[in-house]
């Protein structure tokens, strides 16, 4: 099965019992479609970096 955006909210919410933010959902998208359009993450503290970012490296 291929992955995308959506099974990545699925996959993260079985994983950690939370749903992922919404940038976490767009980045999951951006590297299922072709790659990130960006390696820099603007995003403040507490909103999900470390937990997003495992899930998609």
């Amino acid at each position: 099965m291929a992955a995308t955006a959506d099974s990545f909210g699925e996959f993260f919410r079985t994983a950690t019992d939370k749903g992922p933010f919404d940038w976490q959902r767009r980045l999951a998208g951006e590297v299922c479609a072709d790659g990130p359009k960006s390696l820099a993450i603007n995003v403040p503290t507490g909103a999900g970096k470390a937990g997003g970012c495992g899930w998609i490296a």
